[in-house]
Protein backbone atom coordinates (compact mmCIF):
# COMPACT_ATOMS: atom_id res chain seq x y z
CA UNK A 1 0.00 0.00 0.00
CA UNK A 2 1.43 3.41 -0.87
CA UNK A 3 0.26 6.88 0.10
CA UNK A 4 -0.82 9.30 -2.63
CA UNK A 5 -0.58 12.40 -0.42
CA UNK A 6 1.34 15.23 -2.05
CA UNK A 7 3.30 15.56 1.23
CA UNK A 8 4.68 12.09 0.58
CA UNK A 9 7.23 13.16 -2.07
CA UNK A 10 10.81 13.47 -0.87
CA UNK A 11 14.07 14.12 -2.66
CA UNK A 12 16.51 11.24 -2.10
CA UNK A 13 19.88 11.30 -3.88
CA UNK A 14 18.47 13.64 -6.50
CA UNK A 15 15.40 11.45 -7.17
CA UNK A 16 11.81 12.07 -6.18
CA UNK A 17 10.68 9.14 -4.04
CA UNK A 18 7.14 8.72 -2.74
CA UNK A 19 6.88 7.97 0.97
CA UNK A 20 3.72 7.93 3.07
CA UNK A 21 3.05 11.19 4.85
CA UNK A 22 3.36 11.36 8.65
CA UNK A 23 -0.40 10.95 9.08
CA UNK A 24 -0.57 7.82 6.88
CA UNK A 25 2.62 6.11 8.19
CA UNK A 26 0.85 4.82 11.29
CA UNK A 27 -1.90 3.23 9.17
CA UNK A 28 0.43 1.12 6.99
CA UNK A 29 1.07 -2.57 7.67
CA UNK A 30 4.73 -3.64 7.83
CA UNK A 31 6.06 -4.77 4.47
CA UNK A 32 6.91 -8.46 4.16
CA UNK A 33 8.59 -9.62 0.95
CA UNK A 34 6.29 -12.15 -0.76
CA UNK A 35 8.95 -14.86 -1.24
CA UNK A 36 10.27 -14.87 2.34
CA UNK A 37 8.65 -16.35 5.42
CA UNK A 38 7.12 -13.94 7.92
CA UNK A 39 9.71 -13.32 10.65
CA UNK A 40 9.02 -14.96 13.99
CA UNK A 41 10.63 -14.67 17.37
CA UNK A 42 12.29 -18.05 16.75
CA UNK A 43 15.48 -18.29 14.73
CA UNK A 44 15.28 -20.37 11.56
CA UNK A 45 17.94 -22.28 9.70
CA UNK A 46 16.97 -24.15 6.56
CA UNK A 47 19.40 -27.05 6.67
CA UNK A 48 17.10 -29.96 5.83
CA UNK A 49 18.92 -32.55 3.78
CA UNK A 50 22.36 -31.40 4.94
CA UNK A 51 24.79 -33.67 6.72
CA UNK A 52 24.36 -33.77 10.51
CA UNK A 53 27.98 -33.18 11.50
CA UNK A 54 26.78 -32.54 15.04
CA UNK A 55 26.11 -36.27 15.36
CA UNK A 56 29.83 -37.08 15.34
CA UNK A 57 30.90 -37.17 18.99
CA UNK A 58 33.51 -34.45 19.58
CA UNK A 59 35.46 -36.81 21.83
CA UNK A 60 35.99 -39.16 18.88
CA UNK A 61 37.24 -36.31 16.69
CA UNK A 62 39.59 -35.24 19.47
CA UNK A 63 40.95 -38.79 19.90
CA UNK A 64 41.55 -39.07 16.15
CA UNK A 65 43.32 -35.70 16.21
CA UNK A 66 45.63 -37.02 18.96
CA UNK A 67 46.62 -40.01 16.81
CA UNK A 68 47.05 -37.81 13.73
CA UNK A 69 49.18 -35.34 15.70
CA UNK A 70 51.34 -38.19 17.01
CA UNK A 71 51.77 -39.49 13.45
CA UNK A 72 52.58 -36.02 12.08
CA UNK A 73 55.33 -35.59 14.69
CA UNK A 74 56.71 -39.09 14.12
CA UNK A 75 56.51 -39.14 10.30
CA UNK A 76 55.37 -35.80 8.81
CA UNK A 77 52.09 -34.01 8.10
CA UNK A 78 49.87 -36.12 5.83
CA UNK A 79 52.65 -38.65 5.22
CA UNK A 80 49.97 -41.33 5.42
CA UNK A 81 48.65 -40.26 2.01
CA UNK A 82 51.76 -41.80 0.39
CA UNK A 83 51.46 -45.20 2.08
CA UNK A 84 50.01 -48.25 0.32
CA UNK A 85 46.69 -49.68 1.53
CA UNK A 86 48.02 -53.01 2.78
CA UNK A 87 50.12 -51.21 5.41
CA UNK A 88 46.97 -49.60 6.85
CA UNK A 89 45.12 -52.92 6.87
CA UNK A 90 48.04 -54.53 8.71
CA UNK A 91 48.29 -51.69 11.24
CA UNK A 92 44.53 -51.71 11.87
CA UNK A 93 44.69 -55.48 12.44
CA UNK A 94 47.64 -55.16 14.86
CA UNK A 95 45.72 -52.63 16.96
CA UNK A 96 42.56 -54.79 16.83
CA UNK A 97 44.48 -57.86 18.00
CA UNK A 98 46.12 -55.87 20.81
CA UNK A 99 42.63 -54.84 21.99
CA UNK A 100 41.39 -58.40 21.79
CA UNK A 101 44.31 -59.43 24.02
CA UNK A 102 43.12 -56.89 26.59
CA UNK A 103 45.44 -53.96 25.84
CA UNK A 104 43.65 -50.63 25.82
CA UNK A 105 46.55 -48.26 25.19
CA UNK A 106 49.35 -48.44 22.62
CA UNK A 107 52.72 -48.63 24.41
CA UNK A 108 54.48 -46.23 22.01
CA UNK A 109 51.92 -43.42 21.79
CA UNK A 110 49.98 -44.03 25.03
CA UNK A 111 46.83 -43.53 22.93
CA UNK A 112 43.98 -46.01 22.56
CA UNK A 113 44.46 -48.98 20.23
CA UNK A 114 40.85 -48.52 19.07
CA UNK A 115 41.65 -44.94 17.98
CA UNK A 116 44.72 -46.11 16.05
CA UNK A 117 42.56 -48.78 14.42
CA UNK A 118 39.87 -46.24 13.56
CA UNK A 119 42.49 -43.88 12.14
CA UNK A 120 43.88 -46.59 9.85
CA UNK A 121 40.38 -47.44 8.67
CA UNK A 122 39.74 -43.72 8.05
CA UNK A 123 42.90 -43.61 5.90
CA UNK A 124 41.63 -46.58 3.88
CA UNK A 125 38.25 -44.90 3.45
CA UNK A 126 39.90 -41.64 2.35
CA UNK A 127 41.95 -43.52 -0.26
CA UNK A 128 38.85 -45.40 -1.48
CA UNK A 129 36.85 -42.16 -1.83
CA UNK A 130 39.67 -40.36 -3.61
CA UNK A 131 40.35 -43.25 -6.00
CA UNK A 132 36.71 -43.10 -7.09
CA UNK A 133 37.10 -39.48 -8.22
Amino acid sequence: MSCNCKDGLELVSGMKVRYPCVECRGKLEPYTPPDLPIPTSEGKKFDDGKLRMDLIPPEVIEELAKVLTFGAIKYDDNNWQQIEDKRFRAAAMRHKIAREKGEIFDSESNLRHRTHELCNIAFLLWKEINNEK
